[in-house]
């Protein structure tokens, strides 16, 4: 597993895609949140979702509450 946060994108790796990975799909968020799934497994393999920031209020979490 990894996890980078670089200019408020979140990206959290789970596995690594057997084959490669399509069929990204969209989460019901404001936020542009994203699923991976492995093409040939199809496994979830990472999220991906572009403001942390706007996400946590979306989900009316505090972040500082969390540091």
């Amino acid at each position: 597993m990894s996890v980078s946060l670089s200019e408020n994108i979140l990206h959290i790796r789970f596995a690594y895609p057997q084959t490669r990975e399509t069929e990204v799909e969209p989460l019901p968020l404001k936020t542009p949140t994203f699923l991976f799934k492995d093409e040939k497994t199809r496994e979830i393999t990472a999220i991906e979702i572009i403001d942390i920031d706007e996400a946590l209020k979306e989900l009316n979490i505090n972040s500082s509450e969390n540091a």
